[in-house]
């Protein structure tokens, strides 16, 4: 039945304003528009409103209704503003922000790119481990008991941890379970490897207490803390290999018969491992040494202490009466040519000693 046009306009008011209200309270959420039967209206029926929700970071803003039907016929309301549940502007308001999971201690190594992206999880020292993992009481804060270690068992050995290098070339289960390598002594070794443009071999890295004193390491190896690398190469000399270490701020440097000791005791510990500890300066191991003829009567020889790695490295050079070199050797013995007047050896580069022959 058909309404008087005045009690359909009257109705429509009232619809209109029931859905505002609706709208309103946050009730009616994305109604399509409503199309009002208006014949005698002479033109395109007015599309109703979807609900308009309080802003909020969800909301979108919905379509305007579809008013596109003409002369007075029933027209099809489009979405209003608001879409459907939950696309009005501000939507639900959104949800409480949870916060991000810890991540696990961890340390980050340079990796193949360089990129400090190859990450290991890390693992709190335990009393449980025993005397291998007792390290020596200091007062200074670099020859501090590490924190967190890496559990070698749980690992990759094959982890490439920088260009040239892997995880086991560095710390091996065998000299101890838990093990420690610090991320900048892996940066100076790929440097190393770079400027020598050939193979660099680690003989020794990490080592735990328990393993440092098996073989009769120093007490206060730097082994143990996870900065310190014994390595040779083919591509370099050692002399040549002890001056890179140098160039690169090498603390401590030791030559030996077949392989070259660099650390970086002096640089600050990786908190990785240590926590956040103030750097110190640092005494350097003392070395003494004598050169002595032996009883054959012909050669030398240059014993010295101070050395905790093994032989040291001995250079020997001969000269002339009038000081100029005429030979050069290495080994722990050295017999001069016939017509030197002088010797000199280099221990392990740090003691010079020199002899008079008198010829």
């Amino acid at each position: 039945m058909l309404r008087p046009p005045l009690e359909r306009s009257l109705w429509a008011a009232l619809l209109a304003s029931t859905l505002s209200t609706l709208a309103a309270c946050n009730l009616l959420t994305g109604v399509d528009g409503i199309g009002i039967d208006d014949p005698g209206a002479g033109g395109p029926a007015a599309g109703g409103h979807g609900g308009t929700e309080p802003v909020g970071p969800e909301g979108g803003t919905g379509t305007a209704g579809d008013t596109s039907d003409p002369g007075g016929t029933t027209a099809s309301g489009g979405a209003g503003q608001g879409g459907s549940g939950g696309a009005g502007q501000g939507g639900s308001g959104g949800d409480p922000v949870e916060p991000p999971a810890p991540v696990e201690p961890q340390v980050c190594y340079p990796g193949p790119n360089n990129d400090h992206s190859v990450c290991v999880p890390l693992v709190p020292w335990s009393a449980s481990w025993g005397a291998d993992y007792e390290y020596p009481s200091s007062d200074n804060p670099h020859y501090a008991a590490p924190l967190r270690f890496v559990d070698l068992s749980a690992v990759d050995g094959s982890l490439p941890i920088a260009a040239n290098f892997v995880l086991d070339e560095v710390m091996q289960e065998y000299k101890g379970r838990y093990g420690v390598f610090q991320v900048h002594v892996v940066e100076k070794l790929q440097t190393i490897r770079d400027q020598i443009g050939a193979a660099l071999h680690v003989n020794s890295g990490y080592r735990s207490p328990g393993y440092n004193a098996s073989i009769d390491g120093a007490t206060l190896s730097r082994h143990m803390y996870g900065d310190a690398a014994d390595m040779w190469s083919n591509g370099i000399s050692l002399t040549g290999l002890s001056n890179i270490c140098s160039s690169l701020g090498a603390g401590y440097i030791g030559m030996y018969s077949s392989f070259v000791h660099c650390d970086w005791r002096t640089t600050a510990l990786d908190p990785a491992f240590y926590g956040e500890l103030e750097p110190q300066s640092m005494e350097l191991p003392v070395h003494t040494g004598e050169i002595v003829r032996q009883a054959n009567g012909t050669s030398w020889q240059a014993p010295a202490t101070g050395f905790d790695e093994g032989e040291p490295l001995r250079l020997w050079t001969a000269f002339d009466g009038q000081g100029n070199v005429i030979d050069e050797a290495e080994g722990e013995s050295y017999a001069p040519p016939a017509g030197a007047a002088r010797i000199r050896v280099w221990v392990g580069g740090h003691v010079e000693l020199e002899a008079d022959l008198g010829g």
